[in-house]
């Protein structure tokens, strides 16, 4: 009877040890915070590792993306406006919204021209000047895609 009562007791120890174990970690406050305001990626931005470095602003400009991450998970995307980045480009600003998912990433969720767009990043610096993020998956749900890809296309990238 001993040996059964201490099997039990082990085996109720593991299980919660395992849960333990496999929590996630909880999200960092100090990036929600400084990720407040509005960056635009530098123009060499994407590195070779698929890094993109950003800069903080005091606005968008006028001829570039960027985006401005907001108090309670608002946010606004500048992109281009059209299918094609040939110069001139013509950029919009379009509303979402941003979640922090872990200690280090976050997901941004917002409609553009098209249809709408969920992007996960992996924040790898991030401080009062910097952002560098490394962009983990990208969904897009396009509007205007039936002469080219069908009713509807979506997009997975993992980089």
């Amino acid at each position: 009877m001993k040996t059964i009562y201490l099997l039990i007791s082990a085996g109720i120890l593991c299980l919660f040890s395992s849960a333990t174990l496999h929590r996630e970690k909880p999200a960092d406050p100090k990036i929600s915070t400084q990720l407040i305001g509005t960056w635009i990626p530098l123009d060499s931005a994407m590195e070779d590792d698929g890094t993109v470095t950003y800069s903080k602003t005091k606005a968008f400009s006028k001829d570039k993306p960027g985006i401005s991450f907001k108090a309670h998970e608002k946010l606004t995307k500048r992109q281009n406006v059209h299918w094609c980045g040939t110069p001139p480009v013509s950029y919009d600003n379009f509303k979402g919204k941003w979640k922090q998912t872990s200690d280090s990433t976050i997901t941004i969720f917002y409609k553009y021209w098209n249809g709408e767009a969920s992007q996960d990043w992996l924040i790898v610096h991030l401080d009062a000047q910097q952002l560098i993020i490394r962009q983990l998956t990208y969904h897009q749900k396009e509007k205007f895609v039936g002469d080219f890809f069908g009713p509807e296309k979506s997009m997975k990238s993992n980089r």
